[in-house]
């Protein structure tokens, strides 16, 4: 019988806001979970690959050979981006992503473009939009 799990592709799952979405992907029985993960990174997700996430190695930022982002996003319905940091990857980084998703047929980009840096935060600050559009505490 062939598999007929959906696969969910996730990058930044080794960060804070990842992990969660990775362990909440893979408590849906539907759902096969694909992780792309710096070399580096790989033994962070030692635990989420014996949860079964498939585990696939790119450098997101530092990757030139577009068919390996294809390859990456191959027979995925959806990409949901965690990653975190400047206009380097939410821009160019996703860019490259979204171009290699169109490519591979994938349905669902889910970009990392809606939060704030969580960094930046102490425990209990608000999040209030200013008139400038920018966030203040």
């Amino acid at each position: 019988m062939a598999d007929t799990k959906k696969i969910v592709v996730l990058a930044g799952a080794s960060g804070v806001l990842g992990a969660e979405i990775a362990q909440a992907l893979l408590r849906k029985k539907d759902i096969k979970v694909r992780i792309l993960v710096r070399p580096e990174s790989v033994s962070k997700l030692a635990t989420l690959r014996e949860q079964g996430a498939d585990i696939f190695e790119i450098d997101l930022q530092q990757e030139r050979n577009e068919k390996r982002y294809v390859d990456a996003l191959q027979g995925a319905f959806c990409f949901v981006s965690a990653l975190n940091g400047g206009k380097d990857i939410i821009v160019d980084t996703q860019l490259k992503i979204l171009k290699a998703a169109r490519q591979a047929g994938v349905r669902r980009f889910i970009p990392s473009d809606f939060s704030y840096n969580i960094f930046g935060l102490d425990d209990g600050d608000m999040i209030l939009p200013s008139i400038s559009g920018h966030a203040t505490k």
